[in-house]
């Protein structure tokens, strides 16, 4: 996955949906606001409804969950990233019938404990949703559609940004070794800059305290499988940028960090339609910005994931603080009946001067489709968080 430039989650379009209109900022150098209260700056949207979402969480029973996107606002000014992370957590079952593998889908999050709290989006996909103690046949073949979960630890410096970790899954244990197609794809990410660094690194500055951020991404390589053995390469790009603050940026030209990259592991009987999106921007895009239409033969099931993501800086921008961060698939529908199925790719981040930060971002959807079954339920969530690690139970049944 190359660096993104003119162009690469297949229309480019120029980003110009920002609500404000403030003085030009390319970027944050030594003379632009890098750290002062951003929340004085026009933002790209008004704060989130704290109650949006909110409703009652019900539990029931499910095949899986497929993820399609995270973001997380935070409800201060932007701060230099030192912690980012959303996931999803599937709940081991209890009062699940035969065949039913899920009661309960946490949202994990970790947030810079600096901020007074902050706002997670998710949105995904249930599959086979049905009421607690629905119980199947137990003649009943394996879904079409089979999910397992794993994780693996990247770790980018400064002077190797784009790193790369080989990831082994087994197969015969996930017991998908017997499917006619694998595909990975991303369940989740976390950022954390707080790690142990080399001798050179500056003995006056805390990790801790962060960085201005200018580039980051996660992608897969090529799949091969071998004696019931997944075999592919998880990689991260992290970017560290420049922020004007002295001590923080000689740190930042030094600097290590960890990506820990989730995957989902997913057998299907078919391979899945891909297609990429790419656009630059100044802050989040509108509605009119990163569609995808995709064809899947009519009467198939169809759930969307992301197969990559690389969001960074544009040109004149040197290093952005973070008030939000998201990469999501929205606004998806599927018509069963002509197999047609479309939806938007979002990928940006709100820095402290969020009308003018140019920035790039692409992606690659993956619509996964399979017959038969039990259908899809999509879901979407908003919630306060709680700084530092919180977790959120969502619905897995409406």
């Amino acid at each position: 996955m190359g660096r993104v430039r003119a162009l690469t989650i297949a229309a480019l379009v120029l980003v110009s949906a920002c609500d404000g209109s403030g003085p030009a900022d390319a970027g944050m150098d030594a003379s632009a606001d890098a750290g002062g209260d951003a929340s004085a700056a026009a933002r790209c949207e008004g704060p989130p409804d704290a109650t949006a979402g909110a409703g009652g969480i019900t539990r029931g029973c499910a095949q899986g969950v497929v993820s399609s996107g995270f973001g997380i606002r935070l409800d201060g000014p932007a701060l230099p990233l030192a912690r980012w992370g959303a996931s999803l957590r599937l709940e081991a079952p209890d009062l699940c019938g035969l065949g039913r593998v899920l009661s309960g889908v946490t949202l994990l999050t970790d947030v810079d404990p600096r901020t007074p709290g902050a706002h997670a989006r998710a949105s995904y996909h249930v599959l086979g949703e049905a009421p607690v103690g629905s119980r199947l046949d137990a003649g009943t073949d394996a879904p079409p559609i089979r999910i397992a979960r794993g994780r693996a630890i990247v770790e980018p410096t400064a002077e190797a940004p784009r790193a790369e970790t080989l990831a082994l899954f087994d197969l015969a244990a996930a017991g998908l070794d017997d499917a006619a197609t694998i595909v990975v794809v991303l369940d989740g990410v976390e950022v954390d800059l707080d790690v142990p660094q080399d001798l050179d690194y500056p003995p006056d500055y805390r990790p801790a305290d962060g960085y201005a951020l200018a580039a980051l991404g996660a992608s897969f390589g090529p799949e091969t499988r071998e004696a019931g053995t997944l075999r592919f390469m998880v990689r991260a790009r992290l970017e560290l940028g420049r922020s004007g603050e002295t001590a923080m940026d000689r740190a930042a030209a030094v600097a290590r960090g960890r990506v820990i990259v989730r995957y989902a592991v997913v057998a299907l009987d078919r391979a899945p339609a891909t297609q990429t999106v790419a656009y630059e921007g100044e802050c989040r895009p509108g509605p009119e910005v990163g569609a995808i239409a995709l064809d899947v033969p009519p009467g198939d099931r169809a759930v969307p994931a992301l197969s990559w993501f690389e969001w960074e800086l544009g040109e004149g921008a040197a290093g952005a603080f973070v008030r939000e961060l998201a990469v999501m698939v929205e606004d998806f529908a599927h018509e069963p009946a002509t197999g047609r199925a479309s939806m938007r790719v979002e990928g940006f981040v709100e820095g402290a001067r969020a009308e003018v930060l140019p920035q790039r971002f692409s992606a690659e959807v993956a619509l996964l489709t399979w017959s038969g079954g039990d259908d899809a339920v999509a879901f979407r969530a908003l919630r306060a968080v709680e700084t530092r690690r919180a977790e959120t139970p969502l619905p897995i049944a409406p």
